[in-house]
């Protein structure tokens, strides 16, 4: 009886170990407790400019790509008692401001794990992407994903993170009909 219980216990230790940061239970913004979450990813060297062409073009989601496209974290969306939320920053950080462009995104995931983009910045040039997103855009204890995608890269460090009711500090420089029609830049600047 006891080599049994030591080989069960064994094989639950083999188990926890076994579980990656994907499968773990994702973290709480609560806004009281929690109110930034961050993850840091290797961008390794790449161009994903035929990718990116190709899934537009068979409407594959960015928001559910996979390593080494890009890089992801869930988390769980739930403002604590008494915390009124007004909305989240989703930031992404780099280093080389040339050569290497991450589109930032963020997805609403329902039971079944599968994605829907609710936000994304695509701008082409700088160092960092920045998205505003008002808390009535959220849903309480729904999940949630911030995803980094990999566009092109000429191999780094990239941080990604949300704050609970971070600044709206997104410049307007760029006119909304300009946004609308050519392209991100203001989620750049």
């Amino acid at each position: 009886m006891q080599p049994r219980l030591l080989l069960s216990a064994g094989l639950v230790a083999g188990l926890v170990l076994g579980v990656s940061g994907a499968e773990a239970a994702p973290k709480t913004l609560d806004g009281k407790k929690v109110k930034t979450i961050t993850f840091t990813a290797e961008a390794p060297p790449q161009a994903n400019d035929a990718t990116a062409l190709q899934n537009d073009l068979e409407e594959i989601e960015r928001v559910t790509c996979t390593p080494p496209l890009c890089a992801s974290l869930d988390f769980v969306y739930k403002p604590a008692k008494g915390v009124k939320a007004t909305g989240l920053l989703f930031e992404s950080s780099w280093t080389a401001p040339v050569g290497t462009d991450i589109d930032l995104y963020v997805a609403s995931v329902d039971r079944r794990g599968d994605a829907y983009e609710l936000a994304s910045c695509g701008a082409s040039a700088g160092t960092h992407e920045r998205l505003y997103v008002p808390a009535s855009s959220f849903k309480p204890g729904k999940t949630y994903r911030m995803i980094a995608y990999f566009y092109r890269s000429v191999g780094e460090t990239v941080t990604t993170k949300v704050t609970f009711n971070g600044p709206n500090d997104i410049p307007t420089t760029a006119p909304a009909e300009f946004e609308e029609t050519v392209g991100h830049v203001n989620c750049g600047l």
